[in-house]
């Protein structure tokens, strides 16, 4: 669970198996979401910058909590 700003927070969830990565956030408040799924085993790489391209200010918020800037 990421506690964001003005009440919001966010759902998160991830997995992997060989050659596959995967990981969902979902925004229960604004009831929007988004999975990302790969086929590499480093799929993990591109998550940050997908999250701050798709979310915005709301990626960027996931990203400092879980980079703890």
């Amino acid at each position: 669970i990421y506690d964001l700003d003005a009440g919001e927070y966010a759902l998160s969830h991830g997995g992997a198996d060989n050659g596959a990565q995967t990981i969902v956030f979902i925004f229960p408040k604004t009831q929007e979401g988004l999975i990302i799924f790969t086929n590499v085993d480093e799929g993990y790489k591109v998550y940050e910058k997908l999250l701050v391209h798709i979310l915005g200010k709301k990626g960027q918020q996931i990203m400092q909590i879980e980079t703890g800037e």
